[in-house]
Parts: C-alpha cells; structure tokens; sequence
C-alpha cells in the first residue's frame, strides 16, 4: 500500500409439552452389556497420530436387537433396549437395527463406558417434538450406520427443554462419546437440524463414508476434540459453521484432518473451523461462507482502520466499511455504512427465533473458508473456496505442499499471522482484498496466479503488532522466493514487505497498480537477487527495482499500453522474457539469471523498440532503482483491470 496514505490515516485516526408416539415392548429385554465388536479401539487420548477406529459397516442380519418405529407404537426384539414413552433406551452394546417412522420419537443411549453401540439405520424416518432425535449420554463408542441402500432422516423441531442449569444437548444428533458415521453401499442420512447444531460429539468424530446430508440452524457437523473425514459425499448446509472442532485446552486436539471424500458446504459463518490444526490431505472440498455476502464485489479503498486486512481485530466481517482516500487537499470523507450479509436460502425457514442474529450481531461474525487457530497444512485435494471473509485462514502457519486451491475471497485469499509457505501445488485467486498475506511469505514451488484489488504478496505484521495493522518497517518481515511459477495482478502494490524481499529462483510475473500511489514492487529494507526471474510492470510513480543483486537488472521508463506483448530479446534477436500486459505501464523491471553482463538487451512493445539496454551486474537501464521511483515518468491513472493473462515463458527459462 501507499506508505503516504496509511501514515496520513494513522494521523487522522489517532485524533477520534410432549405428544408422541405410544409404545409396546415385544422382545426381551436384557442388562447383558456383551460387546458387540463393531467399533473397537477407539480414542481415549487423542493427537495428531491418533485415528478413531473405522466405523466397520454391518448387515443387517448382524443385528443384535431389532427397533420397529411408527406413530402407534415403537416394537423392540433383542437385547439392551428398553421403550419408555416415545423413547427407545439402550443400556448396553450391540448392534440395534432401527426401521419405519414416527413423528415424535426419541433415542437415548445410557450405556456404560466399556459399551460400543452401533444403530444401523434400515430406512428410518424419525422427527424429535422436544429435545435430540439422538442422545447418547454414555457408551465407549457410538457408530451410526446406514444400510445398504437406504434413505434415512433424523429431524429435530425449534423445541427443546433442558433440565436447571443445562443447555445440552443441544443437537439432533449428539454424542457424548467418540462418534463415527459411515454407510453401506448406497446409504444415506439427512440430519435436519431446526433447534441448533446437526451432528455433534463431544469427544471425536469421525466420517468413514456414505452420502451425508446436514441442514442446520446453527453448526453443521462438531467434534470437540477432533473431526476426521475419510469419504463420502457430504453436503452442508449452516446457519453457522460448517464442520469445527472446538478443544481449546489441550494443543493436540481441537483438530480437523480431511483425507478424502466430497465435501460441500454452504455456511453463514466458517466454512471449516479448527481450533488448533486444519489438514486437507485429498478430498474434493467446495465451499461458500459467508452467505450472499460473498458474492459482493470488493474495493480497494477499505475502512481507516483496516489498512492492513487486520480481519479478526477491527472488521472480523470482512467489511468494516469503505472509504476514499484523501483528496487532494487532504479532505478524508466519511466511510460508508458496512453491509450485511444473506444466510443461505436453505435454511432461512428452518431457523428457530433463538438461533437468529440480529444485523449488527452478523456483523462480528467470521466467515472465513477454511480457519485455524494454530496451524493449517496442505498436502492434497481439490479445494475450491467462496468466502466473504479470508479463503484460508490460519492465527499461525499456512504450509501448502500440493494440491489445487480455486480461491475467491472478499478479504485475504490467504492468511497467515506468521509464516505462509508454498513449496508446491496450484494455488489460484480470482478474487481478493490481498491475495497472499503473512509476517513471512515463503515461496519454493507451485504454480500461483493471484488477482488482488490491493497488495498481491504482502509480508506484514499482523494482530500482534501495531493496532493499525502497520508497523514499523522490520526485518522480521521477508517474502522468499526460490521457485515456482508465480503471476500477481495487483492494484496495491504488487511484491509488498515491510522489511525484505529474496529472489533466488522461481519465475515471477508482476502487473501492478495504474495509480501512482503503489509499485509493482515495494519493500522497506532490502531486496536481494541471487538467481530466479522476475518480470515487473506497473506506475512509476512509486516504481522500485531491487537494490542488491548477482545478476543484471534492467530497469526502464517507458508509456505501455494495456494488452501490449512485451518483449526482452537478446542481442541475436532471441526472446529471453515476455508477458503480456493486462493494463497500462509506465515502470519496466527485468531481472533474469539467463541476462549475461556486458550483453545489450532490446525491450519491445508489440514489436515496437522501447530501449536498448547494455546488462551489468546491478540495475542499469534509467528507470526505476532500489531508491523508488520519480513520479511524473508515465503515471497511468486508475482504470480497473478486467482479468490476466499467464505470462510467456521461454522454454529455456529457469522453472
């Protein structure tokens, strides 16, 4: 950003009953607390190596004891299950295979802690009046199965009482224990959550596979201390979060590790929320936070005390509001109002007055894409991300080794409060307020493409620094480059560190801002050139060419059209480098670890001779130097781009 312009700002900010179904027990019922052996093994004390045991899938001819539901009556035929009301109780382990329907039932495992109780779910249809579908208040494991090719429902209404002083449980289908989903081959189960939460453990959860579908007023799938997805094809659809893991007390748990299935998500607030560790080792994962409000269009010009994107402190929405910059006798004019956002249009009729929010209650709330409070890592999958708030969010590191990331976001397109690493992958971001933001950005690998309405790579401090989101230039700021394919299209500052900037490899394609109040590149200390390329268009008004490098940099002034191929060809005629341009330019920067000292170097535009420049060791040409640019040498105005083209590449250029 235009270092002026936030100074200015800090200045001027400085200054200011129950009906249900009758009942009738047919079978036998026992206190014989046999394990029926379908979950075993189940996690006690959970890390990061621990995996709840697979919910194993069984036939219905395994059934330990057999559930008949509808409105007249509920028919039990086994062991460990007793009816009271239009309550099924179970007391110990087994496999309990439920069929039919009833508009007011209730299941109530009171089990002991050496129990492992599995429901197979054989085509129920069951709706709660007051209070859980499910409750199991205590078992060692709980494994919800859907047989093979069964359709199964389990809806709660707006009702719920709870005894003095509780508010639990508070979910359709909750769990006090380690919790696994899983199906049969075509089965399925829709959970309708019109009270609060869907599908909740207190303990683990994890998703084995089957197709899942979750309606909620509130959040969609929790597990306290952690949620595992395996597969399956799960859809969300949230009035609050989508899947969280909430442990805040103990650092090795509080985590959501997703290794495959397909996942969908549609979330007012997070779309994927953990406490401590996010993971995405495969999967397909689709998601839109934020409702509605992730579809607005975003502006360069962002509240006064949000210069930085400082999400969480100041504006946790994504919008604490517009403002146009000083004119230019200084006048600041009053932000705008900020908006709100729509919930998703699948559950505005099913949610309960007391899970409502008021406008100004929505507006404090987040509504990132995939959120951290530790650390997120990823390593695979296909994850494609439509937030309101930040894309990827992490309150510590962000490590993204492979995969494919499609990102659109109305703030960051991802955020790291310490180090965000990229050693390989696809990362793209057609959307973003800052595209890839971190106290350190640290790049080796990949192939990003970045669209960003401000900075397109910012090393910056963040929540822990100064309260306006800018501190003072410091070395512990770097954005490193040593590979990848990387294009930015910013209308901020291109490469922005408050401290310094490495180039050692990779291959960097800059179009920066049209105004004159930002750089293709711009950074406080230093920025070193030890191999790599790097291509850098944009204003000269604040243009800034590296200050140490080993190799040659040519730097020159010089009236570019937008959509202009430019060119860098040898002394031979070659094309050593080449880009084509989305919007107009006035700064040219060049450095390349192909450019040999001593060799002169024509720079094109649309096969028209800008400049012949002779390379040296440094950065020769007349144009913008390490010291900034002069202003006055071709400032283009502010037109806002329409999109980006890849860059060309040489095929004898370094990956």
């Amino acid at each position: 950003m235009n270092m002026s312009f936030k100074t200015l700002a800090a200045l001027f900010a400085a200054a200011f009953t129950i009906t249900g179904c009758s009942a009738e027990n047919s079978g036998t019922n026992s206190s014989d607390n046999s394990s029926s052996g379908t979950v075993s093994g189940a996690v006690s004390n959970v890390n990061e190596t621990e995996k709840l045991s697979v919910g194993k899938v069984v036939k219905a001819e395994e059934a330990t004891c057999k559930v008949e539901f509808s409105d007249e009556k509920i028919s039990v035929d086994g062991k460990n299950a007793s009816v009271s009301g239009n309550t099924l109780k179970i007391s110990g382990a087994g496999v309990f295979l439920l069929s039919g329907s009833c508009s007011d039932a209730k299941i109530l495992v009171e089990a002991t802690d050496n129990d492992e109780v599995t429901l197979l779910l054989n085509g129920v249809d069951l709706t709660s009046k007051n209070g859980s579908v499910i409750d199991c208040e205590k078992a060692k494991s709980l494994a919800v199965i859907s047989a093979k090719n069964t359709q199964n429902k389990l809806s709660d209404t707006e009702n719920y009482t709870f005894a003095n002083g509780e508010d639990e449980p508070d979910a359709a289908v909750f769990s006090r224990c380690d919790t696994v989903y899983n199906a049969d081959e075509g089965g399925s189960l829709t959970i309708n959550a019109t009270y609060k939460d869907a599908l909740k453990s207190k303990d683990g959860l994890s998703i084995d596979g089957g197709t899942l579908e979750i309606n909620a007023a509130d959040d969609g799938i929790m597990g306290k201390d952690f949620v595992k997805i395996l597969g399956g094809k799960i859809t969300v659809n949230s009035n609050g979060d989508g899947i969280k893991s909430t442990h805040d007390t103990d650092e090795n748990r509080g985590y959501v590790t997703i290794d495959g299935g397909e996942i969908t998500i549609n979330s007012a607030k997070d779309g994927v929320q953990a406490e401590t560790n996010l993971t995405v080792n495969g999967g397909k994962i689709e998601i839109k936070s934020g409702g509605d409000a992730a579809d607005e269009e975003i502006s360069a010009n962002r509240g006064f005390l949000d210069f930085d994107n400082r999400g969480d402190k100041f504006r946790p929405d994504g919008n604490f509001g517009t403002m146009t910059p000083p004119d230019e006798n200084g006048t600041m004019p009053r932000p705008e109002k900020p908006s709100g956002f729509n919930p998703p249009d699948a559950m505005t009729e099913a949610t309960p007055a007391a899970a409502q929010t008021t406008s100004d209650e929505s507006s404090t709330d987040s509504m990132k894409g995939l959120k951290a409070g530790k650390n997120i890592e990823i390593s695979g999958g296909e994850i494609t991300v439509n937030a309101a708030d930040d894309s990827v969010h992490s309150n510590g590191n962000v490590r993204i080794t492979d995969g494919t990331l499609t990102l659109s976001s109305c703030d960051d397109g991802i955020h790291a409060e310490e180090t965000l690493q990229i050693d390989g992958g696809k990362v793209t971001i057609s959307k973003s307020y800052e595209a890839l933001e971190g106290k350190n950005i640290e790049i080796s690998g990949g192939e990003i493409n970045v669209r960003a309405v401000d900075d397109g790579i910012n090393a910056a401090g963040g929540d822990n620094g100064s309260i306006f989101g800018f501190d003072s230039n410091s070395e512990d700021y770097y954005i490193s480059i040593s590979g990848g394919n990387i294009t930015v299209n910013a209308d901020g500052d291109g490469l922005d560190s408050n401290g310094t900037i490495a180039l050692s490899g990779g291959f960097v394609v800059v179009y920066g801002p049209t105004n004159s109040g930002n750089g293709a590149i711009d950074y406080q200390k230093s920025f070193a050139v030890s191999g790599g390329e790097l291509i850098a268009l944009g204003s000269s008004g604040m243009a800034q060419a590296p200050g140490t490098l080993s190799q040659p940099c040519l730097s020159i002034y010089a009236n570019v059209s937008a959509d202009s191929k430019i060119e860098v060809r040898d002394s031979s005629g070659n094309v050593v480098m080449s880009a084509t341009t989305p919007k107009q330019c006035g700064s040219l920067i060049f450095t390349s670890d192909k450019f040999k000292s001593g060799e002169s170097y024509s720079i094109y535009a649309n096969g028209a001779l800008l400049e012949t420049v002779t390379a040296e060791i440094g950065v020769t040409g007349g144009g913008a130097s390490a010291n900034g640019g002069f202003g006055g040498h071709g400032g283009m105005g502010g037109q806002r781009p329409g999109g980006f083209e890849k860059p060309e590449r040489n095929p004898t250029s370094a990956a």
